[in-house]
């Protein structure tokens, strides 16, 4: 096949009720001004509001770009990992770039600016920018997490160890990376995938930071992450065993074990001690006894890591006297 055929970037974009945001975020595609061909591979999770119709006019106008998947049935809630499953493997760039489908591209040049460099710096792996965010009326608090913070404005270069220090230092929406190793993805089976993606990707190489906003993330009521309400018991174990097992796969996979210097993995045993305590707690609530006596005693290994002494109080107290403890907790949040 002709390799002025091939694109060079691939656009991975999932959605899921989007209907009042996906025609801004494909129309941000669509006036990308590039000198290479790129692809948009949609995946639509069963969306119940008429997104997929719009997906559908964009794919009869330009179905040699526009690349959907139609489910009838939601996998996310069945706990598939979209990007990896559907989106992923039928990349044929050399690049991949992310927009989910309610955040929206602003700058025409965007996907010119950020491959160029790439093509120019083979030492770097991905490539990010600096973003505007919208939040939706009604959104009285924005949590923290999404306001990427840097604390030296002019940094540039972020390496592996900065994400592992400082958390995730871009917004999805930003991205654009190397082809990614699928197989090492799946094997972390994070909730928090966004953030394990780049980690996987850092191991190849640091991200460059364009400090240029040419993006919007959009906070808003139906985000799978924006301004999520208490979970559920049942919801919060599920994210703190993913965690878990996704953290001790950094510190014990031989695909990560030379990238981690010593703050890196006294920083990972410090937030397995935080998903470990949150886990005993959630058991505690569900009156599950045995296991959060077992979690309370897997978490004494990480018991220097404890942000004050009342932790290492309440699991001695897990292991001791659950029952007393369990009936406690369940007092707690009762009166919350």
């Amino acid at each position: 096949m002709n390799k002025l055929m091939i694109p060079l970037v691939s656009v991975d974009c999932n959605t899921y009720n989007h209907f009042p945001y996906i025609r801004q975020c494909l129309d941000g595609f669509m006036m990308q001004k590039t000198n290479f061909k790129f692809e948009v591979l949609i995946h639509d999770d069963a969306s119940t509001d008429g997104t997929a119709d719009i997906i559908r006019e964009y794919e009869a106008k330009y179905p040699d770009i526009i690349k959907p998947i139609y489910q009838t049935e939601n996998q996310y809630s069945k706990g598939v990992s979209i990007s990896a499953t559907y989106n992923w493997p039928r990349a044929q760039g050399k690049y991949i770039a992310i927009c989910e489908g309610d955040d929206y591209w602003t700058d025409p040049y965007k996907l010119q600016k950020q491959v160029d460099f790439l093509e120019e710096h083979e030492e770097y792996s991905g490539c990010f920018h600096d973003v505007d965010i919208y939040i939706e009326d009604g959104i009285d608090a924005f949590p923290k997490q999404y306001q990427i913070e840097y604390e030296r404005i002019n940094q540039t270069k972020f390496s592996f160890n900065d994400f592992i220090m400082d958390g995730n230092m871009c917004h999805t929406c930003s991205v654009v990376v190397k082809n990614i190793d699928e197989d090492i993805f799946n094997k972390i089976g994070a909730y928090t995938g966004d953030y394990f993606f780049h980690l996987s990707n850092l191991r190849l190489g640091s991200y460059y930071r364009i400090i240029d906003k040419m993006a919007v993330y959009r906070v808003h009521h139906g985000g799978v992450f924006s301004c999520r309400k208490k979970e559920n018991i049942e919801n919060q174990i599920l994210i703190c065993e993913k965690q878990i097992q996704a953290y001790m796969y950094l510190l014990k996979s031989r695909y990560f074990q030379d990238y981690l210097d010593k703050s890196a993995i006294r920083k990972v045993k410090k937030i397995l001690a935080g998903y470990y305590n949150e886990y005993r707690i959630c058991l505690l609530r569900k009156k599950s006894i045995k296991q959060a006596r077992h979690i309370a005693i897997l978490q004494l290994q990480y018991c220097k890591y404890f942000d004050n002494i009342k932790e290492m109080v309440s699991v001695l107290i897990t292991i001791i006297l659950p029952v007393y403890y369990s009936n406690r907790i369940v007092a707690i949040y009762k009166n919350m």
